[in-house]
């Protein structure tokens, strides 16, 4: 009890008046001013931060507590159940973790740079085998494609969290490949619904989210920056894939083009594969799916809402681009470039901002993007009628569009 007694006689109050008077009764509690302590020495685990109520003394050697989580900044990660030092800490460069980046640029240029491409196939298509169907019948191999890749997000975001990278990549590298090679030898409009809508959208999804998820976990201060790094990926083969394409198919023809473009996305597959390691453990499963009370967040909703409208128009020049600039007569050699170059000024439009993401916030610049790239459409894009509008336009809009 000594021990507790000097303790909280240890304690220092930094108060500029402390009037105490000596009064009986209940004037004395009334008369009484204090002010609350503001520093406190001695041994802070034999006393309350209240000073003068001891605390229950604890053993110095257990094992402290694992704390729910840790807040960075103004970042808070839940932490695995194996608390150690990894869970807390960003290595933020290293050979690594650059290593990661270059694996998640590969991966997703055969995932999404292979989407933005789709406006090749739907040229292709209403010339040759679907020409019977209407133009607005074929964008639904796109949209289809667009839907299962964005829809399955949520799913495999938690068996991501779940089971790590490897599963995915694996998996996506074998359906992404594989169901282009099907692509192939399609003939009719349920098969190519089924294997480029629906197969290569779910294998182009398995691909994108673990490789552009794990980036984070290499990064902290530099994350945005690292992001736009391995996400530019997706204007570089959307850039390749059209010219190759454009070249491939009147040289071997359809089926061949098809595949050989199967085999240089197994190719990437493999490569990310080999370069993207998880530096976290899985997280136990325990968690819903689906998480109803977050939308009582006002701002998560709004948030969530200004997303849904993004992308509900952000691919629609990728698709269309093509096929409007030959409805506007429009030369079909200049007209093949035209959404090549679209996906080339995403290059620069997803790096620039990476490094203005991480000084002024990633939030902070969607607004912009989303406002001048809407802006574009309205003023460029609706009034062209001529081949160098056009190309104006796309680079314009997969400037804004890539950030």
């Amino acid at each position: 009890m000594s021990s507790v007694g000097e303790n909280v006689s240890a304690l220092t109050l930094e108060s500029p008046s402390l009037e105490e008077k000596s009064t009986s009764g209940d004037n004395a509690k009334d008369q009484a001013v204090r002010t609350p302590p503001q520093e406190i020495t001695g041994d802070d685990d034999n006393k309350s931060s209240l000073g003068g109520t001891p605390a229950p003394i604890e053993n110095k050697g257990s094992i402290p507590q694992k704390p729910d989580s840790v807040r960075i900044g103004d970042i808070e990660s839940d932490l695995p159940d194996e608390f150690s030092a990894a869970a807390v800490t960003y290595p933020d460069g290293g050979l690594q973790a650059w290593a990661v980046v270059v694996g998640s640029f590969l991966v997703i240029m055969a995932s999404v740079g292979f989407l933005n491409s789709f406006g090749v196939f739907q040229t292709y298509y209403m010339a040759h085998q679907l020409s019977h169907k209407s133009a607005s019948q074929i964008s639904w191999i796109g949209s289809l494609q667009l839907f299962v890749y964005f829809g399955s997000g949520a799913f495999l975001g938690k068996f991501y969290d779940t089971h790590g990278v490897r599963i995915l990549l694996i998996a996506g590298t074998i359906l992404l490949s594989g169901a282009s090679i099907v692509v192939s030898f399609c003939t009719e409009y349920w098969q190519f619904l089924v294997a480029q809508g629906i197969l290569c959208g779910l294998g182009m999804a398995m691909l994108f989210y673990p490789a552009i998820s794990v980036v984070s976990t290499y990064f902290l201060t530099r994350r945005a920056n690292a992001s736009s790094l391995a996400i530019s990926g997706a204007g570089v083969g959307g850039f390749l894939f059209p010219v190759i394409l454009q070249q491939l198919l009147p040289a071997i023809g359809f089926a061949w083009s098809v595949r050989l473009m199967a085999f240089l996305l197994a190719a990437l597959g493999i490569a990310g594969n080999i370069l993207i390691k998880d530096r976290l453990p899985p997280k136990k499963s325990g968690r819903s799916l689906f998480s109803i009370s977050a939308f009582r967040d006002v701002r998560f909703s709004v948030f969530s809402a200004a997303c849904f409208c993004f992308i509900l128009s952000a691919f629609t020049p990728f698709t269309y681009i093509q096929d409007y600039a030959l409805a506007q007569g429009v030369d079909p050699k200049f007209a093949a470039y035209i959404m090549p170059i679209m996906n080339a000024a995403a290059i620069p439009g997803r790096i620039a901002p990476g490094r203005l993401g991480d000084k002024f916030g990633v939030f902070n610049l969607i607004f912009p993007s989303a406002l001048f790239g809407g802006l574009c459409s309205f003023a460029i894009w609706l009034p062209a009628k001529d081949g160098p509008t056009l190309m104006v336009y796309a680079a314009a809009y997969g400037f804004f569009n890539g950030q």
